[in-house]
């Protein structure tokens, strides 16, 4: 399984560190990426650090060409979020024989909203584990042109994230809709008599929808003077429809079960960059030589590798305990 993250870098003078999209939140501060390589269990099998700019999707083939040539791995079911999935990370997957998990993108895509406005019905999904259902499409019923040989598609649900992103939404419109408000009185009374201007105006509206990502659920009209906007129900009902819900996209033989289950231990990955950029501190980097910064990110991912390695000696040794029926005396 394949995850990127990354860690900003403090000063300008780091070879490999670059501006771009900060899962830090920090997008006035260069960063690195970082990418881990780790076993269901959470293990590090390998890292790499990437140039701050490098998208998730360029990371799949150096990968690729690691496990088959530097680890001679010539078995196994490539695991990776929806950032990695192209057409052409697909192809280099069929020829190094790499069947593959991947998120598929809810949002632009034609396959996806036709899946989601067709399986509705919740009812009909088929409970896994906790909170998570899931129900597989026919193959015959996807029109997806970027689709490979035996590709399969399964809808996964979460009701209670579902109930997480409605109450986010409905937070974003609130918020939205009270700027648009304040926004349409001002310009119901200028000051001194001025005439709205109207680049500055429909820019301030911009900046309205695009904080919380509003958008498409708000249709607005200005005439030069007066400000009207509504929320565009349709754009809504479809959103709506995505609420608590995925999409896989898979060409192996498992079970559509066990395909879940699988795409769900990315988590796991999750967790491993969590405990590295927080308990571990990976950044911020304070170093300016490449050497250095690589260095540094080397000894925080070798310090995880241990104290995982801790966690399935834990794990194992409280299963077997409870096989033989002896009580566990680790600290819970």
């Amino acid at each position: 399984m394949v995850y990127l993250t990354s860690t900003h870098v403090t000063g300008h003078h780091c070879p490999i560190a670059e501006h771009d999209y900060s899962r830090t939140h920090r997008p006035d501060l260069e960063q690195v990426e970082l990418g881990l390589l780790v076993t269901p269990d959470g293990l590090p099998i390998t890292h790499e650090v990437f140039l701050g700019s490098t998208p998730d999707k360029n990371t799949v083939p150096d990968i690729l060409k690691r496990l088959k040539q530097e680890f001679g791995v010539q078995q196994c079911v490539f695991v990776g979020d929806r950032g990695m999935v192209t057409h052409k990370n697909l192809i280099l997957l069929a020829k190094a024989e790499y069947p593959y998990i991947v998120g598929y993108h809810k949002r632009g895509r034609v396959v996806s909203d036709a899946l989601l406005a067709s399986y509705a019905d919740v009812q009909a999904y088929t409970k896994l584990k906790d909170n998570l259902s899931y129900l597989e499409v026919p193959a015959s019923e996807v029109d997806d042109e970027e689709s490979q040989e035996n590709a399969r598609y399964i809808l996964c649900y979460n009701p209670v994230k579902a109930v997480q992103d409605k109450a986010f939404r409905n937070a974003a419109l609130e918020e939205a809709e009270k700027a648009l408000t304040e926004l349409q009185q001002r310009l119901a009374q200028p000051k001194r008599g001025r005439k709205p201007d109207p680049k500055r105006t429909m820019v301030k509206v911009a900046e309205i929808l695009t904080k919380k990502g509003m958008q498409t659920f708000f249709e607005i009209d200005f005439d030069g003077q007066m400000l009207s906007f509504r929320q565009a129900e349709t754009a809504l009902v479809k959103e709506a429809l995505r609420d608590g819900k995925f999409v896989v996209k898979t060409n192996t033989d498992l079970s559509a079960a066990e395909v879940v289950l699988s795409y769900k231990t990315l988590m796991n990955i999750e967790r491993a960059f969590r405990e590295i950029q927080n308990f571990l501190e990976v950044g911020p980097l304070y170093h300016w030589n490449e050497k250095r910064v690589r260095g540094h990110i080397f000894i925080c991912v070798l310090a995880y590798l241990l104290e995982q390695e801790l966690q399935v000696l834990y794990r194992s040794q409280g299963k077997m305990r409870r096989n033989s029926g002896t009580s566990s005396t680790y600290p819970r």
